[in-house]
């Protein structure tokens, strides 16, 4: 190994385990916050889908769940640690299964650098190119649990046999993978449906990792009609009937620009006349790309659903790399031109590069946040500056409700607060459906809106929350309008009495957004009238 490659190496392992670090610092970023307060609150005794309301499936809050179980048991580690150290052991995991399976392709078999190379490739995808916010998220478990899976039947290695401990070991990751979203359907289609036109054979179905796959799907279907029938009855009916409409289609376009930049860059000096032992593998991965941009599709384009999309490319940019550097150690033994795969290679270091770049620097800007966490303890001065943490924590609120369509600020005013949230709706992903509906057939969904309504009103009515705040922002995602929430759930006539128990006391602005505090008729922390800035 030459000094540049043991600097590079060097460098390379500093980055990575900076990285890990941050994960390890930062797992609670994003929609995890949620899920962890979820988890703790669902341990301690609220039922799933009833007491608790949420979209996504139980496995990822069960999960969880065993994430604050096991921080509850080991009281050094706070549950994001514990998450944060849970993502690193499974991406590791993955990496490790991926390396033993590309052993058997032809191209490395023999190539122990390439080996090495292709793990801390993957490790780099993993861990160092994931934002602090998608780690161990669902879509980071989707594609780090799933790509031993894929990668067992690309072109290359299909027709490998491999030992039963090792078919077995990508079943069971890939079976917890394709459970976490039912959106990963669609890559469990893709990866049969290349392999029945690429073999002429049906023989991928029952093969061991697919039979290991389907005895785990249904036993966790049979858990989940037995623990969770509620789901199943209750929120996934709501969720297919609604949830289309509440999205950011408008704002995810801004990731669209990094994943053309990076094909651009990878694609740039591609020739399909070109034939080389990686090709077949790479319209492979091609395809694979097109099941991960069919699965943002119908997430409605959140941000986070773009992540396993980029990830895929940047594989991909590894595999070209080495395509460009096999083409041209070729043409220079035959000598030919070998110019313009020189070029290539170039380019699909740049677009790892480039990405690696930009999390650098994000991950430069979230030092800050860790500096705060170490001067500041566990009262970062950001929560302390938040206003909506300022008024509980000042008038000693022990209760609150939300009528809301956005959760991030609640579970950080219940993490610094320590007031209870007694709504069992963290946020009202159907409202934006059904406000489009009330404009032209309402009846179609007044069901829902019943049932939102009586809901609400059974929370009010049995836990009293001290006060409900309510959002007054200008628009609700994908419904252009503002709508008085209050009101337009005041159609249910539960609701409207149990509202009637509340008056409105005061606004907080919190940069563009704003939320109207509501008080409890004789609440004794109903002091102020007045705008809050």
């Amino acid at each position: 190994m030459s000094r540049s490659d043991k600097f590079a190496l060097a460098t390379f392992l500093v980055l990575l385990v900076f990285s890990a670090l941050m994960h390890l610092l930062l797992a609670d970023n994003g929609d995890k916050g949620w899920l962890l307060l979820a988890a703790r609150m669902w341990l301690d005794g609220h039922r799933l889908y009833v007491d608790l309301v949420e979209v996504n499936p139980p496995l990822i809050l069960w999960l969880y769940g065993f994430v604050v179980w096991v921080s509850q048991h080991l009281p050094v580690f706070q549950d994001f640690e514990v998450l944060g150290f849970l993502g690193l052991l499974g991406s590791m995991l993955s990496v490790w299964l991926c390396t033993k399976l590309i052993r058997q392709h032809p191209e490395f078999m023999q190539d122990r650098r390439r080996q090495v190379e292709f793990s801390l490739l993957l490790a780099f995808i993993f861990i160092f190119l994931t934002p602090q916010s998608y780690f161990f998220d669902r879509e980071h478990i989707l594609l780090v649990m799933t790509f031993p899976y894929v990668l067992r039947f690309m072109p290359s290695l299909a027709s490998q046999r491999l030992t039963l401990s090792t078919s077995s070991a990508v079943g069971l990751l890939a079976a917890f993978g394709f459970c976490i979203k039912p959106h990963s359907a669609i890559l469990f289609i893709a990866v049969q449906l290349l392999f029945i036109l690429r073999e002429r054979s049906f023989s991928v179905l029952w093969s061991l990792e697919n039979r290991i796959i389907a005895a785990a799907a249904l036993g966790y279907f049979v858990c989940v009609w037995h623990f969770t029938p509620e789901y199943i009855f209750v929120i996934l009916p709501m969720a297919l009937e609604t949830y289309s409409a509440f999205g950011r289609s408008g704002s995810s376009l801004l990731d669209l620009p990094p994943i053309l930049l990076c094909a651009g860059l990878t694609f740039a000096d591609f020739r399909f006349r070109f034939t080389s032992p990686y090709r077949s593998d790479i319209y492979y991965f091609m395809a694979i790309s097109g099941a991960f941009l069919l699965h943002t599709v119908v997430s409605n384009g959140w941000d986070y659903t773009y992540y396993p999309l980029m990830s895929m490319l940047l594989f991909l940019s590894g595999l070209v790399f080495l395509e460009y550097q096999w083409l041209a150690r070729t043409n220079e033994a035959q000598g030919l031109s070998y110019r313009q795969f020189v070029f290539g290679q170039r380019g699909c270091i740049l677009s790892l590069a480039t990405q690696g770049v930009y999390m650098a620097i994000v991950t430069f800007l979230a030092m800050e946040v860790i500096a705060i966490q170490i001067r500041c303890g566990h009262t970062p001065e950001c929560s302390i500056q938040n206003p909506y943490v300022r008024y509980v924590r000042d008038h000693h609120v022990h209760s609150f409700g939300t009528i809301t369509l956005d959760y991030p600020k609640w579970v950080t005013l219940v993490h610094y607060s320590g007031a209870r949230w007694e709504t069992r709706f963290n946020h009202l992903w159907m409202l934006p459906k059904l406000l489009q509906a009330a404009e032209t057939t309402f009846a179609d969904h007044e069901h829902i809106e019943q049932y939102v309504a009586g809901a609400l009103a059974e929370d009010l009515n049995s836990k009293k929350p001290d006060i409900v705040f309510v959002d007054t922002g200008r628009q609700f995602f994908a419904y252009p309008r503002h709508v008085d929430l209050p009101e337009f759930l005041s159609q249910v006539p539960e609701f409207k009495a149990a509202w009637a128990h509340y008056h409105y006391s005061t606004t907080i602005d919190e940069c563009s957004a704003s939320g109207a505090l509501f008080f409890r008729s004789g609440c004794k922390y109903d002091i102020f009238s007045r705008q809050i800035p």
